[in-house]
């Protein structure tokens, strides 16, 4: 995140990977003077952190309530993975096209991922899965070279952990690294049309469970 020193940056990625691994749950209020004193630094530091989290809309700022973790409604959940889906396929078609040497150096940043999530999964370690898991799709981006798309993806990331956590946190154990696996092979054999389904299947899975939610809220109402 830019604007932020070395040390604030640690911080504003130990909040990330907290609301990624859910020990940060949505709507939880994040106080500046209890953080201070947890973390033994100042609210000031806190503070800016905090804005930077606003700014990446993981955390909202309001009015006489301080700063809570987001929790984006059922609209802005599906929004989210829509916005992913255009962006992951056209990033994964590109990757594929950059040349074999590239593609097969991409490819074996990717698997050794993947063997990470494995092994969290064997571990049973559930909010680790599920942080690695987001990871992956931001891994496809940084082997791009883009860093200013991978800032914006790893912000989509982010929401969309939000998003499943508010309304529909059992997905995170079905979304496993096998569909991940399989996007590497696809990467590995430059097949970038295979590539870009898989990425756009694996996502739709999830924006299935957020239209399960709101046929089920409808069905209540």
């Amino acid at each position: 995140m830019r604007g932020l020193s070395k040390q604030e940056r640690q911080d504003f990625d130990y909040f990330v990977s907290a609301i990624a691994e859910r020990r940060l749950a949505p709507g939880i209020r994040l106080v500046e003077a209890d953080l201070a004193e947890k973390f033994g630094v100042s609210r000031g530091r806190i503070r800016r952190v905090l804005l930077a989290l606003g700014e990446a809309h993981g955390v909202r700022h309001e009015a006489n309530r301080g700063a809570h973790v987001a929790r984006p409604s059922l609209r802005e959940a599906k929004e989210i993975i829509q916005s992913r889906i255009l962006i992951e396929r056209q990033l994964v078609a590109e990757l594929v096209g950059q040349g074999e040497e590239a593609r097969h150096r991409a490819a074996q940043t990717l698997h050794a991922h993947v063997e990470r999530e494995n092994d969290a999964v064997r571990r049973r370690a559930r909010g680790e899965q599920i942080r690695l898991s987001g990871q992956f799709h931001v891994l496809i981006c940084e082997a791009l070279g883009n860093k200013v798309m991978a800032e914006i993806l790893e912000r989509l990331v982010l929401l969309s952990s939000l998003a499943l956590a508010t309304h529909a946190p059992t997905v995170g154990d079905q979304c496993g690294p096998d569909e991940h696996a399989d996007i590497v092979k696809a990467i590995r054999d430059g097949n970038s049309k295979v590539a870009a389904e898989l990425i756009e299947h694996h996502l739709r899975h999830v924006e299935e469970a957020f239209e399960v939610v709101e046929d089920i809220g409808l069905g209540l109402s």
